[in-house]
């Protein structure tokens, strides 16, 4: 686990390179040091897709174990940091045009 790093020269991104790219719908992530592109593979969508889950699940259950709104709203804001804080130590990215496409 760390920070995932450019396909062709190995300089590792930044969290905030990651971040911008996960925010804005899985853009790719150009290299600053060779220019390679580099996109997330979809085994990475699927992690952050897991990473993301306990927000949906916490909204669902509170409701079932009787939670008020504030502690919902607390816990939801709570997890969505922490997920937002840890998934760019998650993330892979690859310049390889078959890992991060998906056959649809």
């Amino acid at each position: 686990m760390g920070l995932p790093k450019c396909d062709q020269c190995r300089t590792t991104f930044s969290w905030g390179q990651v971040s911008k790219s996960l925010s804005l719908f899985y853009r790719p992530i150009i290299c600053p040091v060779c220019k390679t592109e580099n996109r997330i593979t979809f085994r990475s969508r699927l992690i952050g897709s897991v990473i993301i889950m306990p927000i949906i699940l916490i909204g669902s259950i509170s409701t079932i174990i009787s939670l008020s709104l504030p502690v919902t709203i607390t816990l939801i804001v709570v997890t969505g940091l922490i997920a937002m804080l840890i998934q760019p130590y998650f993330m892979k990215y690859s310049s390889n045009e078959t890992e991060t496409n998906i056959a649809i």
